[in-house]
């Protein structure tokens, strides 16, 4: 395990057309920023890869604000409590995610229409938590992976890698179309028919200085 991420997405689409809604609006942007109470903030640009934001460097945001999703990025943040953000997704969808190589953590959060929720999360081969039923999307990674807090499993067979991580990233294809360390729309294909403000470039982010206090504390 040797990645870093810390972004919650936030969508009122069907998932499978999340990745063709990536004009970004920077009006959007600072909007967010404003209902979540970060006060104070100077835009750095534009990038055309949120991927690689995924885990900003100390003292930025990344924000990408679409036709009715958001991506948000900062490291500093719980990606997985979800609740500051579900006004943004309304009934729609949202994912929380957490990675970070140095304790081998690992997580995600999911919240989706008619009340489906779903949270796993744990250090290595330790499942700390895990609530609500697996995903469809989970379940063939279930059946054949295990974990008994020291290792884990490939149908018995003992691995010397952190599975948790890659359990991450299979859940963030419901919004990106293919696991998010495969992620690259340009590669796709079966073109979709797309709509007006749908193009085939990377997801945009804009990046923000953060301001001085400890923003994130407000939410607990």
């Amino acid at each position: 395990m040797g990645r870093k991420a810390s972004f919650v997405f936030t969508s009122r689409r069907p998932l499978d057309r999340f990745v063709w809604c990536n004009t970004h609006d920077s009006a959007k942007a600072s909007s967010l920023l404003n209902e979540l109470r970060i006060e104070t903030v100077d835009s750095l640009g534009i990038k055309d890869d949120f991927s690689s934001f995924i885990y900003p460097e100390a003292g930025v945001i990344a924000v990408g604000a679409y036709k009715d999703s958001f991506v948000f990025c900062d490291r500093d943040m719980n990606s997985l409590d979800l609740q500051p953000f579900q006004a943004f997704a309304f009934s729609g969808h949202s994912l929380g995610v957490v990675l970070h190589s140095v304790t081998n953590y690992w997580g995600f959060t999911y919240k989706g229409p008619s009340g489906v929720s779903r949270l796993v999360s744990g250090y290595e081969a330790t499942i700390e938590r895990s609530e609500g039923s697996p995903l469809p999307i989970e379940e063939d990674f279930w059946a054949k992976y295990s974990a008994d807090g020291k290792h884990w499993y490939e149908k018995g067979k003992r691995l010397d890698v952190v599975m948790g991580e890659e359990l991450v990233f299979l859940v963030t294809s419901m919004f990106l179309g293919k696991p998010l360390h495969h992620y690259n729309p340009m590669a796709q294909e079966d073109v979709l028919e797309l709509e007006e403000g749908e193009d085939w470039d990377g997801l945009p982010v804009e990046l923000f200085h953060k301001v001085k206090k400890p923003w994130w504390k407000l939410w607990q």
